[in-house]
């Protein structure tokens, strides 16, 4: 049960800041690190899970 609390928060936390970091690349030409910050969420999320 508290497995599943962490990961909706931890999911809703990289939501809130793939959020904002894509608004931040829609006013300027960054995209790239949009896409990095979104890789490293993924590989990060599963590096957490596998713990």
């Amino acid at each position: 049960m508290e497995e599943k609390v962490f990961i909706l928060l931890y999911g809703v936390f990289w939501g809130v800041v793939l959020y904002e970091t894509y608004q931040c690349t829609k006013k300027t030409t960054n995209a790239p690190v949009f896409w990095v910050l979104l890789v490293l969420a993924i590989l990060g999320s599963i590096w957490i899970k596998d713990i």
